[in-house]
């Protein structure tokens, strides 16, 4: 017998989905979402598996690398000519508008991707369960066999139900808005808090030097209710220090930008909802996404005045981009980590004015469908900008032995639903105990992306240092080491190779899409025991560096990354020969 597969849109899509299983009495298997609040003789017959696409070797790698290599379902589902968009463009006076509702559809392409992995996986026979909508036809189009999938009314009906609702809450939150007066914060250069101030590196204060760019120039923002956890004691740090700070709450500044909103969001929005309701329908979520997301940008640059937005989400931020285009700034990034560690299909669709890149390899995995107006390839930043001198203070710090090798292994976030699945990370630290077991006169250091209680526990009696990269930055600590091994094809060694330290990748999820993946067996490792030869080697120098040609493409030598930004958001002006093309 065939299963029901749905596909989320959203958490409202749940509903609508529990509604049509109570309605027919068959059950519907929903993949990667938690349980809504419902009465449970609604879901009684959904039934809620995990996400673990991360788990099937190179799945997860396989769908990506179709989505921005080989995909044409946007082209397919024209996306450009509809009309909704073209006036919503018009209303925002952008036609970077387009490529919000771009990677919003990708999005859930993506699901549809993932969820036939897992159906073909579990070796049932699946029929899609889909809205009776040009998206969703054009899905089943691209993907799915005649006999995989079925296209239901009821469904739709309950689409369009649940959308005009979610669309109709998002405006009554527009309206619940605290009005305030207060005079805007004037800068040159607005950024979400993130990574910490002082010392070297990447930081808030990157661009902070005393003398081209004061304390004064910078404003930060978080939000009020945001759950991770460094943003708020970052805002208290930020304000003892003469920083300039705004929060994100409930409140909107009564000017210029919020007549603009109550314009665009509100008036024209309504407008929209029911070109979408009669036209396009498919899109109503989206438009409810769109909607709100541009209001709460719109109600930050209430409260600020700047000629520059550092962007640092990548690419969740189209919304940003298009409401700061809006107010005359302009947006730019920086890269921060290794954005050629594989293929991402978001990265398609991304906007910011003005984008700056380590090199030009970066090109291959960011560039396809994105609207920049400028690209320009400035170099790694952690390349340059480390002290030689700064060693004995980075050996103080973690309490270790000049003396003696230092080998740095460096985790990743792990989720069964993405690249790295809960194996990888328990078989690496397997490793890391083996290493220090065998080798007692080197000095172990893990970093981390998140040292826990368990991580600690789990170290416990062995010799293992945990590095929480607070007090000192990374580059200092790839400077004194002797080796560097990444869980998976991971920025600290791309780093590591750039600043000319030994550096190997232990790699088992799947990723032959980086630049590295052709040199198996001498940098990227793909078995346990390939691996821990080769540490065997270079820990007893029985090994020779291999020259590496695409380095060259990671970095622009001598050049000086922050010295370039700086003079960008001063001067508005980038040396053309840092120009990508």
């Amino acid at each position: 017998m065939k299963h029901y597969i749905g596909i989320i849109e959203t958490q409202n899509m749940i509903k609508a989905y529990a509604w049509y299983s109570y309605i027919i009495n068959k059950k519907i298997n929903l993949n990667g979402e938690s349980k809504p609040r419902m009465k449970a003789f609604l879901i009684k017959n959904i039934v809620f598996n995990k996400d673990i696409i991360g788990t099937y070797h190179g799945k997860w790698y396989e769908v990506q690398r179709h989505m921005v290599c080989d995909s044409d379902y946007l082209d397919k589902l024209k996306i450009e000519t509809n009309m909704l968009l073209k006036f919503q463009s018009k209303v925002f006076q952008s036609p970077k508008v387009i490529n919000f509702y771009k990677q919003y559809l990708s999005g859930i392409e993506n699901k549809i991707l993932r969820d036939k992995v897992l159906s073909n996986r579990s070796g049932e026979s699946y029929c899609f369960l889909l809205p009776r909508l040009h998206s969703y036809r054009i899905l089943a189009k691209c993907y799915l066999k005649e006999n995989e999938y079925k296209l239901s009314w009821i469904l739709t009906f309950l689409f369009i139900l649940y959308g005009m609702k979610q669309f109709a809450g998002s405006i009554i939150k527009m309206l619940l808005v605290k009005p305030v007066f207060v005079a805007k914060q004037k800068g040159l250069v607005l950024k979400k808090l993130a990574w910490g101030f002082g010392g070297k590196g990447l930081k808030d204060d990157l661009l902070v030097d005393d003398i081209n760019i004061s304390k004064k120039d910078m404003i930060y923002y978080y939000e009020s209710s945001t759950t991770k956890k460094n943003e708020k004691p970052l805002a208290g740090y930020a304000r003892v220090n003469g920083y300039k700070v705004v929060s994100l709450d409930s409140s909107f500044n009564i000017n210029k930008c919020y007549y603009r909103s109550i314009r665009n969001n509100l008036f024209f929005a309504g407008i929209s909802f029911f070109f979408a309701l009669i036209h396009s329908p498919f899109l109503l979520f989206a438009l409810k996404s769109f909607n709100i997301k541009t209001f709460q940008v719109f109600k930050l640059f209430s409260f600020v005045d700047v000629k520059y937005f550092w962007s640092i989400g990548n690419w969740h931020d189209i919304t940003e981009t298009i409401v700061a285009n809006n107010q005359q700034v302009r947006v730019f990034m920086y890269s921060w980590s290794d954005y050629a560690q594989s293929y991402l299909y978001p990265f398609n669709f991304t906007v910011q004015d003005d984008v700056f890149m380590w090199g030009p390899i970066e090109e291959k995995y960011m560039i396809h469908k994105s609207l920049h107006e400028n690209m320009f390839t400035i170099g790694c930043l952690f390349s340059n900008n480390f002290i030689e001198t700064n060693k004995e203070k980075v050996f103080e710090i973690l309490n270790l032995d000049p003396n003696k090798p230092v080998v740095v292994f460096y985790d990743s976030p792990v989720s069964n639903s993405m690249r790295f699945p809960q194996s990888l990370f328990d078989q690496f630290r397997q490793i890391i105990l083996m290493v220090d077991q065998k080798y007692p006169n080197i000095q172990i250091v893990l970093k981390p992306k998140t040292v826990t209680d368990e991580y600690i526990e789990y170290f416990r009696g062995s010799s293992v240092k945990l590095f929480d990269g607070k007090d000192i930055y990374l580059g200092d600590i790839i400077n004194i080491s002797t080796l560097n091994i990444g869980m998976g094809i991971v920025a600290p060694i791309t780093i590591s190779l750039i600043m000319k330290k030994p550096g190997i990748f232990f790699e088992t999820a799947g990723n032959y899409d980086s630049p590295f993946a052709k040199y198996e067996g001498e940098l990227v490792f793909r078995d346990q025991e390939s691996l821990l030869n080769k540490i065997d080697q270079i820990l007893t120098s029985q090994f020779s560096p291999i020259i590496i040609d695409e380095l060259k493409d990671y970095n622009v030598p001598g050049s000086n990354p922050v010295e370039i930004l700086r003079e960008y958001v001063t001067t508005g002006r980038v040396d053309e020969k840092y120009r990508l093309h």
